[in-house]
């Protein structure tokens, strides 16, 4: 069977949808990891994912996006210099504890990118998103760069979950061609 060749029911809307699924998808799988055959295409891609992500995460910060999710940190009134409100941008706060991590772009990305290693920038620091509206389509109206920050977050936790696990399938053979 060729990829997305559906065999039964051709002319069927879901096998339709199938068959296209499954090309799109190895398409991707050819881009990505070069049909298993040239791995390290995948460490390219991922190496240019993270440098894109840290750059937008540093451009996001010094705009005021992220903070610290330490609650005790971003509740203290000490630091109210730092806050949102008071225009401030937690990013290049100099009244932040020094014991407190640092929030580097860079490592950011880092962490986010590879699932099973914590770089503790993930746990300390998160993008502030405002409150979710009450009636759905004024979510869209009110989407900005705060919101836009977290589906970056997203696509990158999900494609470094997809580049570790093709890699581990390419590095240890589940993925070998079929010689027929």
């Amino acid at each position: 069977n060729l990829i997305g060749q559906a065999t039964q029911h051709w002319y069927r809307p879901d096998s339709w949808i199938y068959r296209h699924i499954c090309r799109i998808f190895h398409c991707w799988y050819g881009r990505l990891i070069g049909y298993g055959y040239r791995p390290l295409r995948m460490l390219g891609w991922m190496f240019g994912v993270w440098l894109a992500c840290g750059m937008f995460y540093w451009y996001a910060a010094l705009d005021g996006v992220f903070a610290p999710s330490n609650a005790p940190v971003f509740q203290n009134p000490k630091y109210e210099a730092c806050t949102e409100e008071k225009a401030g941008n937690w990013y290049l706060c100099e009244k932040l504890p020094e014991e407190y991590t640092g929030f580097s772009p860079l490592a950011y990305s880092l962490d986010v990118i590879l699932p099973l290693v914590d770089l503790q920038q993930e746990t300390d620091w998160a993008p502030l998103i405002a409150t979710p509206k009450s009636v759905w389509y004024e979510e869209w109206l009110a989407f900005d760069l705060k919101h836009f920050t977290r589906l970056v977050v997203w696509f990158e936790i999900l494609f470094g979950w997809v580049a570790s696990l093709l890699l581990v399938a390419v590095v240890s053979g589940l993925t070998k061609r079929r010689e027929e």
